[in-house]
């Protein structure tokens, strides 16, 4: 096989070929037993054949194949297929593959002609990586000379199952593939173990991906496949981290603050602050992969309290680049900068006070952050000293801050639903503004 960089060597042995009424000018029927990765004859074919000798052609029509992948050696596979030996099978493979022709054709320039359909049925895999088999897997796929169309790819992974279709074109030569996935209700503790996150995480897993590229090795699939996809988790919960009660307690920049914001809590952000998970109310990712790059085009978090969005990139060797932004929501920030009123430089135009987090680049399953407290304590020490340097300069130079007039206030006050009166500033006033702007800004 020369469809790939390297050419691929395939082995059949313990052959037995029996031919019934040989005939070199009319069909004739034949059946082959063989061994092909296993230890045993794991391959069954029968069918009409027939040979012209002159055209060094030869036809088989109305045949069928059939194999028992329990028989075959997953040493063999992974010695024959080194991306069969980077998926991680463990032990033995389960289910059975049924292929019936209608006809295929090969001459001195190989082959020529091939109508196949094909099924895979109630086949089962143990993958290292996931903690439950792939089980009850079924596959329909049509097969051509030049292409292979997979109308219909069903399994159950752990509780949930996956759906899609896969097609083919030019299998032999420019190999373009194309698809798409259905993910329906995967617990993710089901198939992400602890040793892969630094937390342990459970939820119902929805996704969908729609992918393309070109070239089935491993080098071309990392370069050229191209996805876009969509995630969403439903009912999650991040066990035994709390993350919401972590960020206030770091929030230390200012005296004594923790203390006055936690004591005058709203009660439902007081309830909880007791539990010790995090409970996920909406979890969504939309993704491009690219280059052997996963994107992050859009990623969102939100839960009682807070919320928090993420831009980054992951590769295929799992080095993860991320920044977070941590969101607390409107009426716990109304809250909080009640009682800390320098919390109020940190109010997003949604009200809502933004917490950077520092960036991480490293290893995905190292991942940490933390708030990062340089970010937050310069832009409320500027913001406070702003104000209170611009008061001062007022106060120098005796110039009052523009203030609503009595009649104004009076007027104002008498109709509840008119709005208040802009503020038309003083000459030195918008001076002195423009100059704070251009240096602290």
């Amino acid at each position: 096989d020369y469809t790939s960089a390297e050419p691929l060597l395939l082995n059949g042995n313990n052959i037995n070929f029996q031919i019934t009424n040989f005939n070199l000018e009319k069909y004739f029927n034949f059946k082959l037993k063989a061994s092909f990765l296993s230890d045993v004859q794991n391959i069954a074919i029968e069918g009409k054949m027939r040979l012209n000798v002159q055209n060094q052609q030869m036809r088989i029509d109305n045949f069928f194949i059939r194999t028992d992948l329990s028989q075959l050696s997953i040493e063999k596979i992974n010695n024959t297929f080194p991306a069969f030996k980077s998926m991680g099978i463990e032990k033995n493979l389960y289910g059975k593959i049924y292929l019936d022709g209608t006809r295929l054709m090969v001459n001195q320039d190989g082959l020529k002609d091939l109508r196949l359909t094909g099924h895979l049925i109630d086949a089962k895999m143990k993958l290292t990586a996931m903690l439950y088999p792939i089980e009850n897997m079924d596959i329909d796929f049509t097969l051509t000379e030049s292409d292979i169309d997979v109308s219909d790819i069903f399994m159950y992974v752990a509780s949930g199952r996956v759906t899609g279709k896969l097609k083919l074109e030019d299998y032999l030569n420019k190999q373009r593939f194309s698809g798409n996935i259905d993910v329906q209700n995967i617990q993710l503790d089901e198939i992400i173990s602890d040793k892969e996150l630094p937390v342990k995480v459970k939820g119902s897993l929805y996704a969908k991906v729609v992918g393309k590229g070109q070239g089935l090795s491993q080098s071309l699939l990392r370069k050229n496949t191209q996805a876009d996809i969509v995630m969403d988790v439903k009912k999650g919960k991040i066990v035994d981290l709390n993350i919401l009660k972590i960020v206030l307690s770091n929030i230390s920049m200012l005296p004594k603050l923790v203390e006055k914001i936690q004591s005058n809590l709203p009660e439902k952000y007081k309830e909880s602050l007791k539990v010790k998970d995090t409970i996920i109310d909406k979890a969504q990712l939309e993704a491009g992969l690219k280059k052997g790059i996963l994107k992050f085009d859009r990623a969102e978090v939100e839960a009682q309290g807070f919320s928090a969005s993420i831009r980054g990139q992951v590769d295929w060797k799992q080095n993860l680049d991320a920044a977070i932004d941590f969101f607390i929501m409107k009426d716990l920030s109304a809250s909080m900068v009640k009682d800390v009123e320098q919390l109020k430089e940190l109010l997003n135009d949604k009200q809502q006070i933004r917490i950077p987090l520092r960036e991480y680049h490293g290893k995905l399953e190292n991942f940490k952050t933390y708030p990062d407290l340089e970010d937050l304590a310069k832009k409320i020490i500027i913001n406070t000293g702003k104000q209170e340097l611009k008061k001062a300069l007022f106060k120098a130079l005796n110039i009052e801050k523009t203030q609503p007039s009595k009649e104004e206030e009076k007027e104002l006050n008498s109709k509840t639903d008119t709005p208040a009166p802009k503020e038309q500033k003083r000459p030195e006033e918008m001076l002195i503004d423009t100059i704070f702007n251009a240096v602290f800004d």
